[in-house]
């Protein structure tokens, strides 16, 4: 069969994305999970718990909103806030229907919830791990079952809930992520 160039580049690029996919979906190794209970609160947000409302009433008027994906019949959508502070950048991706479709009874709830700046007591973990901290403090905080690829710590509990956390080249952590489960 014969292949034409422009083909087979496109090809290539589909193998390489779905598989850079993939990799970025991959759950970690049992050995590699972490132990105890999970993380569930970042910038005193709770995945899946906290009412919209109560974080913008805690953060203020964001200062972006887009819809991700529309809601339908088959579907929630999806919402991502932008707060926009001196020292730190606050994102909360939600999911959304008009009616009450989550365990919360919530028609609205944070999934995902990232800190990015230098400002520790907004962008803090539940268990106290703050932007501006070194990233050793990561391993008293967390244990040492955890996934290390450079400057990029990935912490992931048995539920799926993932915590990823990223340092600069000072060894100071400048940006956290919160992933409730699947």
């Amino acid at each position: 069969m014969k292949c034409s160039f422009p083909l087979t580049i496109a090809l290539v690029i589909i193998l390489g994305v779905s598989s850079t996919t993939t990799t970025l979906a991959d759950h970690l190794p049992g050995a590699k999970l972490a132990r105890g209970k999970e993380e569930v609160v970042l910038a005193g947000v709770q995945v899946y718990k906290t009412p919209i409302t109560k974080i913008v009433q805690k953060l203020g008027k964001p200062s972006e909103e887009r819809e991700l994906s529309a809601e339908t019949r088959d579907a929630v959508g999806e919402r991502l806030y932008v707060w926009k502070k001196k020292s730190v950048t606050v994102q909360v991706q939600t999911m959304f229907s008009d009616k009450p479709t989550f365990k919360s009874g919530l028609r609205e709830t944070p999934s995902y919830v990232t800190v990015d700046g230098t400002d520790g007591e907004l962008g803090r973990t539940g268990r106290g791990l703050r932007l501006g901290d070194p990233y050793r403090t990561i391993a008293q905080v967390y244990g040492n079952r955890y996934v290390r690829k450079g400057r990029h710590i990935t912490i992931q509990w048995e539920t799926t809930t993932t915590l990823k956390v990223a340092w600069n080249e000072r060894g100071v952590i400048n940006h956290i992520e919160l992933l409730g489960p699947e």
